[in-house]
């Protein structure tokens, strides 16, 4: 049995996200490391949507919702173009890309 609960929301002021740049210096992508998040890298990387409110960048999973308060604007900006997640664990070997944004 599974005693396990979901985690309704998490929110991580300390967090690295970066942007994978395509050959020609344009955004192509947000990258989040698993490993990099001191919580919630289990809702990140079975994240299926993403999403920008104010300042904050959301991802959400079956488990819950992951917050990453203040992000800069260069994040802002890759998000307001709607550029596809990839969540990376390079320990398992795991890599999941979210194209789904909301509002």
């Amino acid at each position: 049995m599974n005693s396990l609960k979901p985690i309704t929301a998490l929110s991580l002021n300390s967090y690295s996200i970066g942007i994978g740049m395509t050959d020609e210096q344009k955004p192509a992508c947000l990258i989040l490391s698993y490993d990099a998040l001191e919580q919630g890298g289990d809702i990140a990387i079975s994240a299926t949507t993403a999403q920008l409110v104010g300042n904050d960048f959301q991802l959400t999973s079956n488990l819950g919702t992951l917050v990453l308060s203040n992000v800069g604007q260069a994040i802002k900006d890759a998000a307001e173009l709607r550029l596809p997640v990839v969540v990376i664990d390079p320990e398992r070997e795991r890599e999941i890309m979210v194209e789904r944004w909301l509002n």
